[in-house]
């Protein structure tokens, strides 16, 4: 049952000096993502300069989210019957180690090794994102569950602008070696700050509950099925990301092959985009959700994945790598309320002990369709990267034009009344 909760007025240094959990936790994260953007572009830019290839690059796309399909549910269930903040200390300690297996990888030869590390290091960071979603709404109130995830989104996206931009820097001047060196770092101190947060990690006993994983993982996915309007906007999410799963593929394959940038180009072009989707994330979400009731933001859902369509249509077609930075830009602004939307939304439909089963069915299936999709963009891009643009762009905004009209018209207001 949907509790109707009006987004805090608070601002962010508020939150983030009267919270001291969250605040350490805010900062772990930041920690922990610097790292791992300046691991991403390293990883594109060694694969694509031993490789040349365009489906290296969309296989190392693929099997960085694939794996999540399987660990997601898991994960999920893990996080609601155990300490949160364990599971995320163990997970990112985990990756501290495991990323220091690229620096193996130093000729064409040995770069299969990539892709097994690479698919380990996605298993160990679901268990880390299924314990962050769950346990960050009890580090705050109610009230300011849209502030802090606009928060923590932001800070993602600014960190894929500045940890790309430099990472790109770095690894034109010292070689993707020092990033992976930096991840491993940067992956152990994010950990050591976990430690200093003083809180129950979740309120509910699981361990008392004589029930299987399995069984518990049945009852998560009974709940979506019953509420419509959850199983409604995981539904658009899995749609909208037929066509976002390619984006981070042609985002790489413009930059390097198309315009010709090099490692130093696509760090800027990844700064531009992270910089303009932590703008909607951090400003222009939280002025838009204040002001929106639920059905409201319900149909925002729809018309931002929409626009975010058409202004990926105006990046593939750009006459220019400025054109078509710009268009990345306005695409990126949208996708950076899209996040804190759907989480305002998904978090009032769900009781607090479903929190890591719910989101980890959404990361689940949406990982398996941005997994797949890459593969199958790679082996086009080569030929027709344009064409492959177009088709990412209208798979990324017809499910929104379709959904919007279904909230426009009230097909599901009666499911929506029963929540209010």
């Amino acid at each position: 049952m949907r509790n109707n909760i009006k987004p805090s007025s608070e601002g962010y240094f508020t939150l983030l000096q009267k919270n001291r959990n969250f605040r350490i936790f805010w900062l772990s994260r930041i920690i922990y993502l610097t790292g791992n953007f300046f691991r991403s572009i390293a990883v594109s830019v060694m694969l694509y300069q031993l490789t040349g290839s365009g489906l290296a690059l969309g296989a190392s796309f693929g099997f960085s989210t694939l794996p999540l399909v399987i660990a997601s549910p898991y994960a999920g269930v893990i996080a609601d019957r155990h300490d949160r903040r364990k599971i995320m200390i163990v997970s990112i300690l985990s990756t501290a180690s495991i990323v220091l297996g690229f620096l193996l990888i130093t000729s064409v030869e040995l770069v299969w090794l990539a892709y097994p590390i690479i698919i380990l290091l996605t298993i160990v960071g679901t268990f880390s994102v299924a314990a962050h979603d769950a346990w960050m709404p009890d580090l705050v109130t109610k009230k300011q569950y849209s502030l802090a995830n606009a928060l923590d989104i932001s800070i993602f996206f600014i960190l894929m602008a500045f940890g790309s931009l430099f990472g790109g820097l770095i690894i034109e001047n010292y070689g993707w070696e020092s990033a992976f060196i930096f991840n491993s770092l940067s992956s152990a101190l994010s950990a050591l700050c976990l430690f200093w947060i003083r809180t129950p990690t979740q309120t509910l006993n699981y361990k008392r509950r004589p029930h299987s994983v399995l069984y518990d993982f049945i009852e998560g996915g009974r709940l979506v099925w019953r509420e419509r309007l959850l199983l409604g906007v995981i539904l658009l999410d899995v749609m909208y990301c037929f066509g976002a799963g390619g984006t981070g593929l042609a985002m790489t394959f413009f930059a390097l092959d198309v315009y010709g940038l090099g490692s130093s180009g696509l760090g800027v072009l990844y700064f531009l985009y992270g910089i303009s989707a932590a703008i909607g994330a951090l400003v222009l979400s939280r002025w838009i959700l204040h002001r929106l009731n639920f059905h409201r933001q319900c149909l925002l859902l729809g018309i931002l994945c929409l626009g975010e369509g058409i202004f990926f249509a105006l990046f593939a077609v750009g006459p220019s790598a400025i054109h078509s930075a710009i268009a990345l830009a306005l695409r990126a602004m949208l996708m950076g309320i899209f996040p804190p939307t759907v989480y305002t939304v998904i978090v009032q439909l769900i009781p607090p002990e479903f929190r890591g089963r719910v989101f980890s069915y959404r990361i689940g299936i949406t990982s398996l369709i941005v997994g797949v999709m890459p593969f199958i963009y790679g082996m086009f891009m080569d030929v027709a990267p344009m064409e492959t643009g177009l088709l990412i762009a209208f798979l990324m905004g017809m499910p929104g034009a379709v959904w919007a009209v279904i909230i426009a018209t009230e097909r599901l207001k009666a499911d929506m009344n029963t929540h209010l």
